[in-house]
């Protein structure tokens, strides 16, 4: 058994560990060159306009984050995590880094 607990926890602890997701309106390279000096940041990927970052952090990194983006005067339309499912909690449970990342959440959250 690697996980156990209600559906609503587990989504809870796999959401954390989820891509942050950006919307920025105009240019994104400020937003690029703030992220790429944060040593929360893993790994950043544009698509579709959005840039979704693997982001480590806890909710106080992700704020700390989204206050260096405004003050850089970035102008941020969304911020947010992406939503799990049961497919990302199989994906993150299958693949060993992403299962790593899972189980060290959940020894930090003391469940």
């Amino acid at each position: 058994m690697v996980l156990s607990g209600s559906m609503e926890e587990i989504l809870r602890r796999v959401n954390a560990t989820n891509p942050l997701v950006i919307s920025i309106l105009g240019s994104k390279e400020r937003a690029l060159t703030i992220l790429k000096s944060q040593p929360c940041v893993q790994t950043i990927a544009v698509k579709e306009g959005d840039i979704r970052v693997n982001f480590i952090g806890d909710q106080q990194d992700e704020a700390i984050l989204l206050q260096q983006l405004i003050d850089a005067e970035v102008m941020v339309h969304g911020f947010s995590r992406e939503q799990g499912s049961l497919e990302s909690l199989f994906m993150q449970i299958t693949d060993p880094d992403k299962e790593k990342a899972v189980l060290v959440h959940e020894n930090e959250s003391g469940l």
